[in-house]
């Protein structure tokens, strides 16, 4: 309602002798402003968030910055809300450079809180403290998101942390690092390269041939081969049975392809069955289009998420990058 309207319908309504229809008259111009009053609270909120996102999109890694390390690559990045509990990070420290993509507890306003937190305590371990290791960097980020959350065990309270998988390239020697947090990591290549030799902690060695099945799996096509190095099964944050991470350390090939991503794309609702897309499909996916430039698989990974998702609401953030890596000499 405009001023004037006001003042007309306010006059109408006082010289209304009827306390009845008084009610009803004014009960309009009550509601109205009720409805007027949640949305501009509304709008308020909203552009708040949208100032939220600028700020999280600010904090995440340039493109052009994985242009000297990867000789391809892609990330596909769809927050579920205006912000996302999804990110990835990057840092170069040295001949060290760090690369590592999180699923933080929660989506939309909670899982982004969690997010900048982990991305400024990266910062704080790897440019500033100069952590290298791969399982040292999460030892600490465990200690820090533990420590600012107040999590103890002995104490029910916040269980917010989030999953993490984080790779150290030494782009000297064509090495590469790996460590995880309930977030694994897939290695492809063609079957006619040479075996990976792959050590965790206890320097078991493996290739192709499995010698320890619960930390390697491996899928194959008639071409290509993908092995899956998995993860530590506890978060980053409080946890009931903590231990020490693992560390996988393996040289690099000049056609080796790396993939890092959090659990949305699998769990994706879809499909005329109503059922979830699952990291089994992920997997064959990913092996069946190696041999497509790393844009192109991009593209078949947006198209048929779009396919799979159809008419349902997307569930949760998603993040899946994919790298080609430049093997150096």
């Amino acid at each position: 309602m405009d001023a004037l309207r006001i003042i007309n319908y306010a006059a109408s309504v006082h010289a209304c002798h009827d306390k009845s229809l008084k009610i009803n008259l004014v009960q309009p111009y009550v509601g109205s402003l009720k409805n007027d009053k949640i949305s501009i609270q509304n709008t308020s909120i909203i552009a708040s968030i949208n100032y939220a996102s600028r700020i999280q999109n600010a904090m995440l890694p340039k493109d052009e910055l994985f242009t000297n390390l990867f000789n391809e690559h892609f990330i596909l990045y769809k927050p579920r809300d205006i912000v996302s509990g999804d990110f990835y990070w990057f840092a170069k420290i040295n001949k060290y450079q760090i690369l590592a993509i999180a699923d933080c507890t929660g989506h939309g306003v909670p899982g982004a809180f969690v997010s900048m937190l982990g991305i400024s305590f990266l910062n704080e371990i790897v440019r500033k403290k100069s952590f290298t290791q791969a399982k040292q960097v999460l030892e600490e980020l465990r200690r820090q998101i533990k420590q600012s959350l107040n999590q103890t065990v002995n104490e029910v309270g916040s269980k917010d942390g989030m999953d993490i998988s984080l790779c150290v390239f030494d782009t000297e020697a064509n090495k590469v690092q790996f460590s995880g947090a309930n977030n694994p990591i897939y290695l492809v290549t063609n079957k006619k390269s040479d075996k990976f030799i792959i050590k965790n902690n206890d320097k078991i060695v493996f290739d192709k041939e499995i010698i320890d099945k619960d930390k390697v799996r491996t899928y194959e096509n008639n071409s290509n081969i993908l092995v899956e190095l998995k993860p530590e099964r506890q978060p980053i944050g409080i946890y009931f049975n903590e231990t020490p991470f693992t560390q996988y350390d393996f040289d690099f090939k000049q056609d080796m392809s790396i993939y890092m991503l959090t659990d949305g794309y699998a769990d994706q609702i879809g499909s005329e069955d109503n059922q979830k897309f699952y990291i089994k499909k992920l997997k064959t996916l990913l092996l069946k289009n190696i041999d497509y430039p790393m844009q192109k698989q991009k593209e078949i990974l947006e198209q048929t998420f779009k396919r799979w998702q159809g008419n349902y609401k997307q569930l949760d953030d998603v993040l899946v990058m994919g790298i080609k890596l430049m093997k150096n000499g």
